[in-house]
């Protein structure tokens, strides 16, 4: 992810689970960057629950270390967010070039298309294989989607090639600000034991708040954005109620 500022495509295998995994069914967002304290731009993107799956929209207006990113993007996924196909038309300063991405005999086919030139690659594309964008933020809460356990538990993929990203569900729960209060859940993603990422959802799916502590970065949900310091990496669950000395939970009472 950021630093990375050219439109390069990776693959995530995804893992079969048989739980159901949290995919919302309807869906859209627009998130506002900061790199540091300085604005670094925005993204907005739309997942639809479509036959047989869903289709994921999003544009991406990303400037950071010299680099004017602009990318939109068009997914068509099945039920797990396995692509079927793909486009990404992404523009870096002033060079511009066109990806389109589909799966065929059990491989995915890109094809690169910049200025008048046009490369065809074949690339190993497992069945369950979830698109992941550079500098694509929705496609990276994609995995906080798919992590289908209870708090507390991990899920293992593989980003193509090769490369592990490690989910926990850390935490459910609520966060309070000025007596008002909002549900959220929180998942830290390790890719690679090198980037480090958490990501805050609201109980709908929609993404709150993503922060890469190491490349001080962060995406903001801009229907949110008064959340974004009560959203801490070291919120924990909640204290348990204490129990009375004879072992039973104390519970207040009110008269009717």
């Amino acid at each position: 992810m950021l630093p990375r500022c050219f439109p390069t495509l990776v693959l995530a295998l995804v893992c079969v689970s048989p739980l159901r995994a949290q995919v919302p069914d309807d869906l859209s967002g627009h998130l506002l960057f900061k790199l540091g304290t300085a604005d670094a731009g925005h993204e907005t993107f739309r997942v639809e629950r479509v036959t047989g799956g869903y289709r994921i929209v999003g544009d991406v207006d990303l400037q950071a270390m010299g680099y004017h990113i602009v990318q939109q993007l068009e997914v068509d996924a099945g039920e797990r967010l396995e692509f079927r196909s793909a486009t990404v038309r992404a523009t870096v300063n002033d060079e511009t070039s066109l990806v389109t991405l589909r799966r065929r005999n059990g491989e995915g086919v890109q094809e690169l298309t910049t200025n008048d030139s046009t490369v065809t690659q074949n690339i190993a594309t497992p069945e369950g294989s979830v698109l992941l964008t550079n500098n694509v933020i929705h496609h990276m809460v994609q995995f906080a989607w798919l992590h289908d356990g209870a708090v507390g538990e991990t899920r293992e993929f593989v980003a193509f090639p090769r490369v592990p990203v490690t989910v926990r569900f850390e935490y459910a729960g609520m966060v309070t600000k000025a007596g008002a209060t909002l549900s959220v859940r929180r998942y830290f993603l390790n890719l690679a034991n090198t980037v480090g990422l958490y990501v805050w959802l609201a109980d709908d799916g929609a993404p709150l708040k993503i922060l890469v502590p190491l490349q001080a970065f962060e995406a903001v949900s801009e229907a949110h954005q008064e959340w974004s310091d009560a959203l801490s990496p070291t919120q924990s669950e909640p204290a348990p109620e204490p129990a009375s000395e004879d072992g039973y939970e104390a519970e207040e009472l009110t008269s009717g």
